[in-house]
């Protein structure tokens, strides 16, 4: 963006609105933030469908209880 002489603004209405822009650095707690309440939610969800659409077909063994 440098190049082309374009200027990056960040305008928001809370102190946590810019927190996934892609050009803000990222801290810590801001990432340990999204797993723990993004990420980890939609793999359970994801782990969820499978199981409903594998069935009896999908064997779960221990060290794959979570499909991981």
């Amino acid at each position: 963006m440098d190049k082309l002489g374009v200027d990056r603004r960040l305008l928001t209405a809370g102190n946590n609105k810019g927190f996934l822009d892609p050009f803000s650095p990222q801290n810590n707690p801001e990432l340990k933030r999204t797993h723990r309440y993004k990420l980890d939610d939609i793999h359970q969800q994801f782990i969820d469908v499978v199981k409903t659409g594998r069935g009896a077909r999908l064997k779960e063994t221990p060290e794959k209880s979570g499909l991981m």
